[in-house]
């Protein structure tokens, strides 16, 4: 699990750090800070994107030594 509560923007560096540096595959190290914890604290209508469940996304641009949010969606509609 990956999981923070002071600088959210830390669980994607570490997304891409497992995912660059450790070669874990993308899909493992992204549910490592969505589906694996939503789950762990019982929200299971989170945390992955499947049929029925919130649709809380990002769109994410890979820079390489950085990453940058470019779109949120929270419950299905854009929020940023």
């Amino acid at each position: 699990i990956l999981s923070s509560d002071y600088q959210p923007v830390s669980l994607l560096q570490a997304v891409f750090t497992l995912y660059g540096e450790h070669g874990l595959p993308l899909p493992d190290a992204l549910a490592m800070a969505s589906r694996t914890p939503a789950r762990e604290i019982g929200l299971d209508d989170r945390g992955e994107i499947a049929p029925g469940l919130r649709a809380d996304l990002l769109r994410v641009r890979d820079l390489g030594a950085a990453q940058a949010v470019i779109a949120v969606w929270r419950e299905g509609a854009r929020v940023a």
